[in-house]
């Protein structure tokens, strides 16, 4: 029988999380079907609850075991370089969500600004 991976599970689990915490904060989030590097895109809506058309797109990496390095003040996350590359030729503001399902917490950091110099 096919198993699902606990990559997998923990995958799921991060972009449902991003979701509803996206939801409700009161914003759009829109799942990538086929997925190259960005699982997603939060569009932002204003507090007159309309949709703004600003939106950001999302990669989101999740863990149910804790990430490397990771301490009271901080953690490690390593990116590939094939996918730093794609990300800065989007051309559109990228995010990097990391959520550590154990403690239901996400950290975010801009990307393509991250990595603009080399």
């Amino acid at each position: 029988m096919p198993q699902r991976s606990v990559q997998q599970r923990a995958g799921y689990r991060g972009e449902a999380f991003v979701d509803k915490t996206v939801s409700d904060a009161g914003h759009v989030w829109n799942d990538t079907k086929r997925d190259f590097a960005v699982d997603g895109q939060i569009e932002f809506v204003d507090a007159d609850r309309e949709v703004t058309g600003v939106a950001v797109l999302a990669q989101v990496k999740a863990t149910e075991v804790g990430f490397w390095g990771d301490t009271a003040t901080g953690f490690r996350f390593t990116c590939k370089a094939d996918h730093i590359a794609y990300w800065l030729r989007l051309g559109r503001p990228v995010v990097l969500i990391c959520v550590d399902l154990r403690v239901q917490q996400a950290w975010w950091k801009r990307l393509d600004t991250w990595f603009r110099r080399p």
